[in-house]
């Protein structure tokens, strides 16, 4: 790689290579294949182990703790949820399921705001929203926030698309 290369803006061999190799994973397609074979001309072979990301989330924490100062950012489709009275059944659309669940009128409604404050937007005028901020607007004490932070709710929630960065 030249000086260029390596400090100004991205060759344009990596950038189409980059662009197809994300495109076939969006689809699912190619995850097998070695990296390299994405880019048109010579690649450096990857510096890590072919079972990295395996071993990384074997290890990962299984359950989240709100003491843990983090942001949240959702990268999901746009949830909805119905009913009346005092529940309500939370629907997170994906492409290839749709979990669902109840919850309290009140958790549906904090819910659905911070999916809001957490989505991504071009013009951003405040940051993602920290633990510390949700467990503060959460509808009950922080006891029942670390509860519902382990209820299996909290696990589609996460799955359909809520990271903690």
């Amino acid at each position: 790689l030249t000086h260029e290369d390596r400090f100004g803006q991205t060759p344009n061999w990596l950038g189409e290579g980059l662009r197809r190799s994300m495109l076939n994973f969006l689809e699912g397609r190619g995850l097998t294949l070695d990296v390299r074979q994405w880019f048109d001309c010579p690649a450096p072979k990857p510096q890590v182990a072919s079972n990295w990301l395996k071993r990384l989330l074997k290890n990962r924490h299984q359950k989240d703790d709100p003491q843990i100062e983090r942001r949240f950012v959702w990268l999901g489709n746009a949830p909805a949820y119905t009913g009346s009275g005092k529940r309500r059944r939370f629907m997170l659309p994906g492409k290839t399921s749709a979990p669902s669940f109840t919850l309290k009128e009140t958790e549906a409604q904090w819910l659905a705001d911070l999916i809001e404050q957490s989505s991504p937007r071009l013009n951003r005028s405040a940051p993602y929203p920290l633990i510390r901020q949700a467990a503060a607007t959460f509808p009950g004490s922080q006891k029942e926030f670390a509860t519902f932070m382990a209820s299996p709710a909290w696990s589609r929630i996460r799955s359909a698309g809520l990271l903690l960065v």
